[in-house]
């Protein structure tokens, strides 16, 4: 019970303590204005032209996303044709194939029906047979080169994002990167040295 009594006491005492120090720590006397920073300043060259090629580089990467769009719709569109083209030259290659077996199949019947043909019929049935063949196959020349897919898009190239220069490094006009722009203070005090 002593224990008890004896931490209330203390804790009550600490917060007593607490609460005084920090009122009478209050200072009445009005406080500065905050410090203002000037922005930085791009007076050096060398951060001018690498502010200037990131703001290339965003272009670029603006026009390479938009270029991917068109890129992607330009590739399933193709896919698609490519698909039907595979498809038209299945059904070609049926119709020509059933055309070479018609004209083998009339000339063999020719040969099977007549076995005392002479060599002019013979003859005859074996133009017909050539000819019906070569007329298939100009057919079928004609229809698969009608069928062209067209040429794939090409895919855009990703823009390669501008170098930071190193500290120390040399720009154009010969200055350094530790030569850029400080933050200008405008309370009329010199900077400290540290």
């Amino acid at each position: 019970m002593k224990r008890k009594s004896f931490f209330t006491v203390t804790v009550i005492g600490v917060a007593l303590v607490l609460g005084s120090t920090t009122s009478a720590s209050a200072d009445t006397t009005p406080t500065s204005p905050p410090k203002i920073i000037a922005p930085l300043a791009i007076n050096n060259p060398f951060d001018s032209a690498t502010a200037t090629a990131l703001a290339a580089y965003q272009v670029a990467l603006t026009k390479y996303k938009a270029d991917l769009v068109v890129y992607q719709a330009a590739m399933v569109t193709y896919k698609a044709a490519k698909q039907a083209n595979q498809d038209k030259r299945k059904v070609i290659n049926t119709t020509f194939n059933v055309a070479l077996a018609s004209a083998r199949a009339t000339f063999q019947t020719f040969l099977a029906t007549n076995p005392n043909a002479t060599a002019a019929q013979k003859t005859a049935a074996i133009a017909t047979r050539d000819a019906a063949i070569a007329t298939a196959n100009s057919i079928r020349t004609a229809a698969l080169a009608a069928i062209s897919p067209g040429v794939p898009p090409v895919k855009p190239h990703e823009p390669i994002r501008p170098v930071k220069p190193k500290k120390g490094e040399k720009g154009e006009n010969g200055e350094g990167a530790e030569n850029s722009a400080k933050p200008l203070k405008t309370d009329g005090k010199a900077p400290k040295k540290s």
